[in-house]
């Protein structure tokens, strides 16, 4: 790297060995380029994971030789170690998140290890090359989510999160559209090797989005006085005023209740985080909405192949009726933060039901079958943006309210990592079960009593979502925090 583009991307203001501010501080550093370096992350992530998708089944067959009896099973395996790996780091990525200053080292680390999982994937001639490379991939897509999402809410304000994050979701969208649709498009016309040159076109760009951007805290040092006054009034914004708590204090609690504070105060952030049945709730929601997106992944391949006689391409290209609805990700988020999460996400879990139990229908080859399959893909993923994004900006909202109702018991960082941590802990656990629990339903009930699961689910999922989003129902004309029932701290 030459003298001046280092100076441009990585600047020793950054660690604090120079007083002197890199160079086009306040574009690198403003909320814009933040949420797109953010963005652009997640992309990459998600693009890597999916643009193999349609590739494994054949590649699996034709390049290391499974038979094709047992092609299903180790597609749900590989991508069930995905999200293995992706569970075990998320936890620790957020812990660390919280407890270092500079959280563009981990971002940057991810990266590199994102080029060492895709350059195996590339070369792999063995079922335990492709598993190790598919562990690295989730280790660092824990890290990438954790650390990137954390990183924008120290930008982002609570009010406008939930349209920051739909913007998070089309790139998301478009990892998961143009992943399997290119890696379709790629294989089937230019062979198994153009697909990871591809790839590295994208770690290339990630790179340098991510060598580029200033976080705020960083920033902030620097920052000219109306910025910094910027700063303070968004961070106003972003803490909400602390409920009027009823009943005693701690000194004039009963001895049993003065001994569960002391206690709570011990355990780690990241366990008493899930005391709060409001997050449970959110963390539910992470963990459902993986489990549809990876079930699908691992069934709908073999299933146009052995339904329709369809090949790679246009096994990928059926994804794009179930991701292009999410487009409208951004308008759901900025409703969301408007009149609160609570009935968009129940009606997002009531709605998306609908199209899963009734993909049923699809049960032979004809037109008639091959549209509605798009049509109903299409409005589960239209209705699965309902419940998505709320979720995600309600899991920051809990935390928010959890530590200033417990300040004592969180280091300097918060608890905003760990509770991203969670969420991805969450969401790849789902990685891991949805595989595993559509594959092998598939397989041993058929396509019909697998979708039908997942519709039962959808709709029980309604229920705690109703009473607990957004704060619990029974209390939400007593206790009222920044326009959001105070669930978080009540159920502490």
């Amino acid at each position: 790297m030459s003298p001046k583009l280092s100076q441009v991307c990585f600047h020793k203001s950054e660690t604090g060995s120079s007083p002197s501010p890199p160079r086009a501080l306040y574009q690198r550093s403003s909320k814009f380029f933040i949420v797109l370096t953010v963005a652009f992350s997640i992309f990459t992530d998600i693009f890597l994971y999916g643009v193999i998708v349609p590739v494994i089944p054949f590649a699996l067959h034709h390049r290391i030789g499974i038979p094709p009896e047992r092609v299903q099973a180790w597609t749900s395996i590989l991508l069930a170690t995905f999200g293995g790996a992706l569970l075990v780091c998320s936890v620790f990525s957020g812990w660390l998140c919280d407890r270092i200053h500079l959280r563009k080292w981990p971002f940057l680390g991810a990266l590199l290890i994102q080029g060492a999982a895709t350059l195996m994937l590339c070369l792999a001639t063995s079922t335990a090359a492709l598993l190790t490379a598919r562990i690295l991939q989730g280790a660092s897509g824990g890290v990438v989510w954790t650390v990137s999402l954390t990183i924008m809410t120290d930008k982002v304000e609570s009010a406008g999160l939930g349209q920051a994050l739909g913007y998070v979701a089309i790139a998301r969208s478009l990892g998961v559209v143009m992943g399997p649709l290119l890696g379709g498009v790629l294989y089937e016309r230019t062979g198994y090797y153009s697909v990871f040159a591809l790839s590295f076109v994208f770690l290339a760009i990630d790179g340098v989005f991510r060598l580029s951007f200033i976080e705020a805290r960083t920033a902030s040092k620097w920052l000219a006085t109306k910025n910094t006054e910027d700063l303070a009034e968004t961070t106003t914004k972003k803490e909400p005023n602390k409920p009027v708590r009823r009943g005693s204090s701690i000194s004039e609690a009963s001895p049993f209740r003065r001994y569960a504070h002391r206690v709570h105060r011990r355990l780690p952030p990241v366990i008493t985080l899930l005391a709060d049945l409001r997050l449970d709730v959110a963390l539910w929601g992470s963990f459902l909405q993986a489990v549809f997106m990876s079930g699908f992944d691992a069934t709908i391949p073999i299933f146009v192949s052995r339904t329709f006689g369809w090949n790679s391409l246009a096994a990928g290209l059926i994804f794009l009726a179930l991701v292009v609805p999410t487009c409208i990700s951004p308008i759901i988020g900025w409703l969301s933060d408007k009149h609160g999460p609570r009935w968009y996400t129940a009606a997002g879990y009531l709605l998306s039901a609908i199209p899963l139990i009734l993909l049923r229908l699809v049960d032979h080859d004809s037109t008639q079958q091959k549209v509605l399959l798009g049509a109903l893909l299409a409005l589960l993923g239209a209705f699965g943006t309902l419940f998505e994004i709320p979720i995600w900006a309600e899991i920051f909202r809990c935390t928010e309210i959890w530590t200033m109702a417990n300040p004592r018991q969180y280091s300097a960082g918060g608890a905003v990592g760990q509770a991203y941590g969670l969420s991805n802990f969450f969401y790849s656990l789902g990685f891991t079960v949805g595989p595993l629990l559509t594959g092998f339903t598939y397989e041993a009930a058929g396509w019909s009593n697998m979708v039908l699961v997942l519709g039962i689910t959808s709709v029980v999922s309604t229920i705690p979502t109703v009473l607990c989003t957004g704060g619990y129902i029974w209390r939400r004309k007593t206790e009222r925090v920044d326009g959001v029932s105070d669930g978080g701290v009540a159920g502490s």
